[in-house]
């Protein structure tokens, strides 16, 4: 007799405010995952890797070094005294979670965890998400939400507070008035001693001054927002969280790196202009390789604590 796995539902969760820059995040992942999937991996972690001799060597490079590279931040979260036990998170949430690697690594990590809720504003990345989740068996666990950062604070449950947040290369999408209200929400919504780790591209310049390798006569995949790892920090601590790990991780090699890789693929699969958004990717991949090299940017890893 087959036995049908439960088809997970993806919730909208409706903005009380507009937020005038999601419809141009929401075009940047618009493309079929199965297009994406030949530029960023199978696995789809699309966050940088850590190449090291800890990868698995039976996984292609994108997908080991992106799953290493997770690995690795709950490593630097153990170390740096983070409550990320397996007993003690009971309910996590990925903000900006793509087409949810973050959501099964999660969940096969905490198996003791009965609630895991992925946030984003793409749909077919959430719809895609929840066809692995299903596939997984993972469904019983996991919460997909239609649902801008921004409005995490109504989320069902709020009587369920998270012990663990997850932002993943989501930030740098956001306005610096959505950073604010996401972290204000997020702080109302997390015990105490809750952990957040965060992994996002930063700039060590001064922004007022800050000019690409290739002119941005375009908001490339709706990243114009930059932010610096002070800026960062200071929207953590004035909404009750606490640092207690910051550090440039992976390294500006292995970022440089893992854009190589990307650009070959972009390169093998969608050598000419006619995808926009590939086309975006590949100027990125040229213009944060060359501020990588020059130390102009980073790929910051932020352990913080709620407070």
């Amino acid at each position: 007799m087959q036995v049908h796995k439960r088809a997970i539902a993806i919730d909208v969760i409706r903005s009380a405010t507009a937020d005038h820059y999601q419809s141009k995040i929401e075009s940047v992942y618009a493309d079929p995952p199965e297009d994406w999937r030949k530029v960023i991996g199978n696995e789809f972690w699309y966050q940088y890797g850590v190449f090291d001799d800890k990868m698995d060597p039976s996984s292609l490079p994108l997908d080991a070094s992106g799953r290493r590279h997770m690995e690795y931040q709950f490593e630097l979260a153990e170390k740096a005294g983070a409550d990320v036990s397996s007993q003690s998170i009971r309910r996590a949430i990925d903000i900006g979670c793509g087409w949810g690697p973050v959501l099964s690594f999660l969940a096969k990590r905490y198996p003791l965890c009965k609630r895991i809720d992925g946030v984003n504003v793409s749909r077919p990345q959430l719809e895609y998400a929840g066809q692995v989740i299903t596939r997984e068996g993972l469904a019983d666990r996991i919460r997909l939400y239609l649902c801008n950062a921004k409005d995490i604070g109504a989320l069902p449950d709020p009587k369920l507070l998270y012990d663990l947040a997850i932002f993943r290369g989501s930030l740098f999408h956001f306005t610096p008035q959505v950073l604010q209200k996401t972290m204000q929400s997020l702080a109302q919504r997390m015990r105490t001693n809750g952990t957040v780790i965060i992994s996002e591209s930063l700039y060590n310049v001064d922004l007022a001054t800050y000019q690409s390798f290739i002119p941005d006569k375009v908001d490339r995949a709706a990243s114009g927002h930059r932010k610096t790892p002070d800026s960062l920090k200071k929207a953590l601590e004035d909404n009750g969280f606490e640092v207690i790990d910051g550090r440039v991780t992976p390294s500006n090699e292995d970022v440089i790196r893992w854009y190589g890789l990307v650009k070959d693929n972009l390169d093998a699969h969608y050598p000419d202009s006619r995808n926009r958004n590939f086309s975006e990717l590949r100027d990125i991949a040229v213009n944060f390789s060359d501020a990588l090299r020059k130390n102009k940017a980073s790929s910051y890893s932020f352990i913080a604590r709620k407070r």
